[in-house]
C-alpha cells in the first residue's frame, strides 16, 4: 500500500514538472515569434534606410525579454523589450534605460517600432519601468512614473520627448524644422529651385534649421509657454549656425515637426449657461462644467489628433444659497470631435428652475 502511494506522489511529481517545462518552452517559442516579426519589419525598413543596424539590433533583442502592454483603454497593444546594452544609432547617456517598443495593430500586424530612452531625472531609483508605463505615456496621458521619455524612430532619429512630473504630461518637446530656402506651390517662391530640395506636404525646402520645441502645461493641461533650442543645420546649406528665430507659437510655430504619437489629457473648462437673474443677491447663477477630455496626438492624422475619450469631471453654479444640481451628464468622443451635455437645475422661491446644454469641440481646439 505504501509502495503504491510512494508510486503515485512520484508520478504526480513527475506529471508537474513535464507540464511546467511545456509551458516555459512554450513562452520561449511565443517570444520567438514576436522577436521575429519585429525583426522582419526592422529589416523591411532597411529597404528605405541602410544606417539601421539590424544584426545589432537583433543581438540586443536576443538577450531579453518582451513585456506586452495594453488597457482597457487602449486600442492597440504594445510589445515593450528592455535592452541590455546600447545601439551605436541611439547617442544617450549611459545610464538612460532603452527600450524598444513594437506598435501592434488589432491583426497582430507590426505597424511601426521605435525606441525610448528614459531619464529618472534622478527622481527615483530603479532600473526597469514598471508594467504599462509606455503604453499609459503612449496611450492614456497620465503616469504614474515621472521622468523624461525621449522617442527615436527605428533608424534612431530622435523625434520628440514626454516630461512628466506629478504624474501629468507636464512638457512636450518635438524636433522641428524651420526651413530657409522654401517656395510654395504656385505663387509666392521665395527661393530658387534646386534638385535637392526636400518636400514637405507642398512646402519643399533645401535648406532648414532644427530645434527641439517644448511647450509647457499646467497641471489642467492647459498651455502656459514654449522654449526653443537649436540643434542642428540639416540640407544644401551655405553656412553654419542659425538661419532664422521661428515666432513662438504653440505647435512648433509653423515648422515641420518630425512624426510623433502621444496621449495628452486636459480638463476642459466650458459654460452651461445661466438660471434666472431672480436669484438670491449676490448669485448671477452662471452654471460651468468640467470634462476630462483623453486624445491622442498623432502627426498624421487630420487635426494632428484624434479625441480617446471623456468623462464628467465637475460643475458648480454661483447661485448664493441656493442649491444646483446636475441631474445628468455625457459625453462622446469621436475621431476629431467631442461633445459633453449637462442638465440640472436648482428651486428658489417656490420655483424649479432648469438648465441644460450641450458643448462640441475640435480636436484642434483642445490640443492645439
Amino acid at each position: 500500500m505504501q509502495t503504491r502511494k510512494l508510486a503515485y506522489i512520484i508520478y504526480t511529481l513527475l506529471i508537474g514538472v513535464i507540464f511546467i517545462s511545456c509551458k516555459k518552452q512554450t513562452t520561449i517559442e511565443d517570444q520567438s515569434a514576436d522577436k521575429n516579426k519585429i525583426l522582419s519589419f526592422i529589416q523591411s525598413s532597411t529597404n528605405l534606410n541602410s544606417s539601421i543596424p539590424v544584426e545589432e539590433i537583433s543581438i540586443a533583442l536576443s538577450e531579453t525579454n518582451l513585456q506586452f502592454e495594453t488597457t482597457e483603454n487602449s486600442r492597440e497593444k504594445l510589445a515593450v523589450a528592455k535592452l541590455k546594452r546600447p545601439l551605436s544609432i541611439i547617442n544617450e547617456k549611459s545610464d538612460n534605460s532603452l527600450y524598444l517598443i513594437a506598435f501592434y495593430e488589432p491583426g497582430e500586424t507590426i505597424r511601426k517600432v521605435k525606441f525610448v530612452s528614459y531619464d529618472n531625472l534622478g527622481l527615483r531609483n530603479f532600473t526597469d519601468l514598471p508594467k504599462n508605463t509606455l503604453n499609459n505615456v503612449i496611450n492614456i496621458g497620465t503616469n504614474d512614473i515621472d521622468g523624461l521619455f525621449k522617442f527615436y524612430s527605428v533608424e534612431g532619429k530622435f523625434q520628440f520627448q514626454l516630461n512628466f512630473t506629478g504624474g501629468r504630461l507636464g512638457a512636450v518637446g518635438n524636433v522641428t524644422h524651420y526651413p530657409k530656402n522654401t517656395r510654395m506651390g504656385g505663387a509666392g517662391i521665395v527661393s530658387q529651385t534646386s534638385s535637392s530640395l526636400k518636400q514637405k506636404g507642398n512646402w519643399m525646402y533645401e535648406c532648414s534649421d532644427v530645434y527641439l520645441v517644448t511647450s509647457y502645461y499646467d497641471a489642467s493641461g492647459n498651455y502656459l509657454y514654449q522654449t526653443r533650442e537649436f540643434l542642428y543645420r540639416q540640407g544644401n546649406c551655405s553656412g553654419p549656425g542659425e538661419v532664422q528665430v521661428p515666432q513662438p507659437d504653440e505647435g512648433g510655430g509653423g515648422g515641420f515637426p518630425e512624426e510623433y504619437e502621444y496621449a495628452r489629457l486636459k480638463i476642459t473648462q466650458w459654460s452651461v449657461g445661466n438660471l434666472p437673474n431672480f436669484l438670491p443677491t449676490g448669485s448671477d447663477g452662471a452654471v460651468t462644467s468640467w470634462e476630462n477630455i483623453r486624445g491622442k496626438k498623432v502627426s498624421t492624422d487630420p487635426q494632428g489628433g484624434h479625441f480617446t475619450s471623456i468623462v464628467h469631471n465637475s460643475d458648480e453654479c454661483r447661485c448664493g444659497s441656493i442649491v444646483w444640481f446636475a441631474t445628468s451628464t455625457s459625453g462622446t468622443a469621436s475621431a476629431q470631435t467631442a461633445t459633453a451635455t449637462v442638465k440640472g437645475g436648482a428651486s428658489w422661491a417656490g420655483n424649479y428652475y432648469t438648465l441644460e446644454n450641450s458643448a462640441v469641440w475640435s480636436f484642434s481646439q483642445i490640443f492645439p
